[in-house]
């Protein structure tokens, strides 16, 4: 028997490849909000977490037995991500889903770096603020929170990566990188991989994790933005020469400058490999 699976905003990045790789022993069904993408076999429904009569509805329709919270709004954190997290955490109670949510390294102030699962989150802005917020009613229904880092892909370049260094460029400009703003990249396939396969596991299983059911799922390398930048860069069809160094520290930025993860316990507990970049790279 099939197990059914609901992916929230899966029309996103990491959302849509969620689906493509899920096996054949998933009934996929996910929700969007502006557009759906063209995946086969796919049930699509629009929902506004921001309006919890329509979460109720949309898991009464889809009657998940795991939902993978992968939605998001930046812009507006508190009522999408926090209040939005909560709404959907008791719909799928009612219906008797599991929810796993995809949280952030932001959570963390980065003051101090590889940072592991029991460690108390200090966000800095709005929107770790609500990871939290939404992590805390996660974990209080049973649910399970993998915390992930910066989530790439090479071929086509994910939106990140075309942003801080292919447009830039196109544009005739300069890009800087910091070398003092730490991070732990990972591929995006295998941050799908890793959450289908937390998707897949029993309850027990995401219970007897230490941490309060928290895992950090991110890649296994602590790499500051400027080595990302130029290691990645030939890949992109990008001279690494035409990048330049710069610092956190003298941008005047404020945001977290080291939120590397401590991944252990990820990559002792899971099958899926959490390939360091050059592996990536190397298998084009």
């Amino acid at each position: 028997m099939m197990a059914r699976l609901l992916v929230t905003g899966g029309s996103g990045f990491v959302g849509r490849r969620l689906l493509e790789r899920a096996g054949p022993g998933w009934e996929r069904a996910a929700t969007y909000l502006r557009a759906a993408s063209p995946v086969d076999g796919v049930v699509w429904q629009r929902l506004d977490l921001r309006d919890g009569a329509a979460v109720d509805a949309c898991l009464a329709a889809a009657r998940p037995d795991v939902v993978i919270h992968t939605a998001y709004d930046k812009a507006d954190a508190e009522a999408v991500i926090a209040r939005g997290t909560a709404h959907l955490t008791a719909a799928a109670a009612r219906v008797g889903a599991r929810v796993l949510l995809i949280s952030t390294d932001l959570v963390f102030d980065g003051r101090r770096g590889r940072y592991r699962e029991e460690d108390p989150p200090t966000p800095l802005d709005a929107y770790g603020t609500a990871k939290v917020a939404a992590e805390r009613v996660v974990q209080a229904a049973g649910g399970l929170v993998a915390r992930t880092s910066l989530v790439y892909r090479v071929h086509p370049p994910d939106r990140g990566n075309e942003a801080l260094l292919v447009a830039p460029l196109a544009r005739g400009e300069t890009p800087c990188l910091f070398v003092d703003e730490y991070r732990c990249p990972i591929h995006v396939d295998d941050l799908a991989d890793a959450l289908l396969e937390l998707a897949a596991w029993p309850t027990a299983a995401w219970a007897a994790l230490p941490g309060g059911g928290i895992l950090h799922v991110a890649g296994p390398e602590r790499l500051d933005r400027y080595t990302f930048g130029t290691r990645l860069a030939p890949y992109l069809g990008i001279d690494p020469c035409r990048l330049r160094t710069g610092t956190l520290a003298a941008s005047g930025l404020v945001r977290a400058a080291d939120c590397s993860l401590d991944t252990s316990r990820a990559r002792a507990a899971l099958r899926t490999r959490l390939r360091p970049l050059a592996e990536v790279l190397a298998a084009g």
